[in-house]
């Protein structure tokens, strides 16, 4: 009983993970598939996409890119750096869908 309820579970979870995409434009032409809801900073390193950054929480502003297309949500607060319209800082946020990026 217990494992088939534990596969049941197993199965709810795969079911409800969607797949997404994060398209990067710029120096480096290249889509990303996951399926997870990772900070995107965190995406973007295991994809060995180089991005700046110091803080991991919104404060300096160097990991900032520009969204061109998708939604995100940052995952605490809004970050403190300033970010001019359009820009997001991927150390803080998590993409809500597929996305569309560029890297300064």
């Amino acid at each position: 009983m217990i494992l088939q309820l534990m596969i049941m579970i197993l199965k709810n979870l795969n079911y409800n993970m969607k797949n997404y995409c994060i398209k990067i434009i710029g120096n480096t032409n290249k889509i990303i598939f996951y399926n997870t809801k990772s900070v995107l900073l965190s995406i973007l390193e295991k994809n060995k996409i180089k991005i700046n950054y110091q803080c991991r929480y919104g404060y300096c502003g160097l990991c900032r890119v520009i969204l061109k297309k998708g939604i995100v949500r940052y995952i605490f607060i809004k970050p403190i750096a300033y970010a001019h319209p359009g820009e997001i800082f991927p150390c803080c946020c998590i993409a809500m869908n597929n996305i569309t990026i560029t890297l300064y």
